[in-house]
């Protein structure tokens, strides 16, 4: 659930830029919303919701802020 969220704001922030590298991470987030629903109840579930933090959530920061930079 929290991933469908997150994808609805980069949905929100993509269509107000009209930024396409935005619009794959919203369409990414809400890939990994089912994806993470069928792993409920595994213990896989928590390297895969770990591994989608840090796709969609740490690795974009980090991408923007060093382009901030730059």
């Amino acid at each position: 659930m929290i991933m469908v969220f997150y994808g609805s704001g980069w949905a929100v922030s993509a269509a107000m830029m009209r930024s396409r590298p935005l619009w794959a991470l919203a369409i990414a987030s809400f890939a990994a919303a089912p994806l993470l629903a069928a792993l409920t109840g595994s213990a896989e579930q928590y390297l895969a919701y770990a591994a989608a933090l840090f796709l969609l959530m740490a690795l974009p920061g980090f991408l923007l802020m060093r382009a901030a930079r730059g």
